[in-house]
């Protein structure tokens, strides 16, 4: 069997020609197959590497090989420090989408109560943080999930009673907003992370084992983000705030979409700096001035 080191290493060397990062690649399915933390799979290099675990290391390899994410094939993935829960009924949550949290986060700071609308939560790592961070800072925070998919609130459901949220979030299923008197409105901060994909967009072969309705969106990627910019402003609260993820080389046509200029001066577009603006937030704010969304 070798070592544990040279069990990563071989791992490593299959992932190469498949994987952009084969080395986490390989540790972390290493570290499920032996049940090991990052630091203790690293501490033990040296050490033999037990039959069971070394076949079962071999298969998780054969399956990222042939296109399958790491967090479907370990059943987890980190969000804001927080392990999530993960099945092929959601999507994996991205870092990216930790700015959505720390936005919100910054939107609220000062407040003592807030209310919290996540539409389309699938894992419910928007949710669920939301809810954590804000109790955190001595918030009393109730937030609504709302999913079309019952699989995916099967998942952010146990995510909230693994991590403690339960109590501070409802889950409703539905599609979007079409049924907004099961969410009892109005919310301080709105969030969503809707399909934002053109399904005309080359996209990496990894994709075809995400759901594909929490994927692909129509219009160029913003059939779901202009349905969400036209019925939401309606349940936010005076001075609320909507933070719509939009996604890659989105910015520019979301700015000139019949939905954002009717909302006109309410609406900020911001990312992540990145020349290639590979990432963009919508905020909106409720109130009548425009200074109703920080700067």
């Amino acid at each position: 069997m070798g070592s544990v080191g040279e069990a990563l290493r071989e791992g490593e060397r299959a992932l190469e020609a498949t994987s952009t990062s084969a080395r986490l690649d390989a540790e972390l399915l290493l570290c499920h197959a032996l049940s090991l933390g990052r630091t203790q799979l690293l501490s033990r290099l040296r050490d033999d590497c037990p039959a069971d675990p070394f076949y079962a290391y071999q298969a998780l390899v054969n399956r990222r090989r042939a296109g399958e994410p790491v967090a479907y094939i370990v059943g987890e993935r980190e969000f804001f420090g927080r392990r999530f829960l993960v099945t092929p009924s959601v999507l994996i949550p991205r870092p990216e989408s930790e700015l959505l949290v720390e936005e919100a986060l910054r939107v609220v700071a000062g407040k003592t109560r807030v209310s919290f609308l996540d539409l389309g939560t699938g894992s419910g790592c928007l949710a669920v943080t939301l809810a954590l961070e804000l109790a955190r800072r001595g918030v009393a925070a109730q937030g609504v999930a709302v999913d079309i998919s019952a699989d995916a609130l099967v998942v952010a459901q146990s995510n909230a009673q693994a991590l403690g949220a339960a109590e501070r979030i409802s889950f409703v299923e539905t599609s979007w907003l079409s049924q907004p008197e099961r969410l009892s409105p109005p919310f301080d901060i709105i969030v969503a992370n809707p399909p934002y994909v053109d399904p005309s967009e080359p996209s990496p072969p990894e994709l075809a084992f995400e759901p594909q309705g929490a994927l692909y969106s129509d219009g160029q990627g913003l059939h779901d983000a202009r349905e969400i910019l036209r019925t939401a402003p309606e349940l936010l609260a005076h001075q609320g705030t909507l933070l719509l993820e939009v996604g890659a080389k989105k910015r520019q046509q979301l700015s000139g979409c019949p939905e954002v200029v009717a909302l006109g001066a309410r609406v900020r577009l911001f990312g992540d700096d990145s020349p290639h603006d590979r990432f963009t937030v919508v905020a909106v704010a409720a109130a009548d001035e425009a200074s109703a969304v920080p700067e």
